[in-house]
């Protein structure tokens, strides 16, 4: 995994304070467990789940075997601030129709990385949606009817929010009764950047840090690619 000194100086001393925590979860699916557990207490009406893909399926997965409902996918993409950039973190996000940029962010990478530009970014962001979206293809549901209902969009985690925001944004297009986020960590920005966007949502642990990485409180953290996804959802359907 690629780690660049300077993220440290971009969101301050937030890293240090979740850099030495102990592990909340296993790995994902345990994650998951946990998470489906708080959202049946909330008792949603009419719950409909939704995971980002990528790291979002396997924690939707879980849930989707202890709630029983069905799995859709809403895309979303990191927008990448360097050429070779870690994928825990980004300028914003790009989803269909919207783009959800970091403002304070661009303006830190103009000084840091004025040899790339969050056009750049998005460009980059906006191609690695569409080959997603294409490779997995053959395994998302059309979204449904969501009017009346509860759209629950499932991540592994939530460091700033903008991918949240980004992929929220084609569910409140299809008007659903409420729109929630869920997720086994939220930083405390994060919670905030969704409230102020009129977006609920639902965390089995809030940090009061403003920027979280989220591998931090996973003992186990793979990244995960396209085949991972195809084979989990695969499987899932043995």
């Amino acid at each position: 995994m690629k780690s660049e000194p300077w993220i440290d100086s971009i969101i301050g001393h937030s890293l240090g304070l979740t850099a030495n925590i102990q592990p909340l979860y296993r790995d994902r699916a345990d994650a998951g467990e946990q998470l489906a557990e708080l959202v049946l207490g909330q008792g949603y009406v009419n719950p409909v789940l939704i995971a980002v893909p990528m790291g979002g399926i396997p924690v939707a997965l879980a849930m989707r075997d202890c709630l029983k409902q069905q799995l859709y996918f809403s895309f979303a993409a990191k927008i990448p601030f360097s050429e070779d950039s870690d994928y825990r973190f980004g300028m914003g996000a790009v989803a269909q129709g919207v783009v959800a940029l970091n403002d304070e962010l661009v303006e830190v990478l103009k000084l840091s990385k004025p040899d790339f530009s969050s056009e750049q970014g998005i460009l980059r962001a906006t191609e690695k949606l569409k080959r997603t979206m294409r490779e997995l293809k053959e395994y998302t549901l059309p979204l449904p009817d969501l009017e009346g209902k509860t759209a629950i969009l499932i991540d592994d985690g939530l460091a700033t929010g903008y991918t949240a925001l980004a992929a929220a944004f084609p569910l409140r297009l299809l008007r659903p009764r409420r729109l929630v986020v869920a997720s086994p960590v939220m930083s405390d920005e994060a919670c905030k950047r969704l409230e102020q966007n009129g977006i609920e949502y639902a965390a089995c642990h809030k940090r009061g840090e403003p920027a979280i990485l989220i591998d931090h409180f996973y003992s186990s953290f793979p990244k995960v690619s396209v085949s991972d996804a195809i084979k989990m959802v695969w499987q899932s359907r043995l």
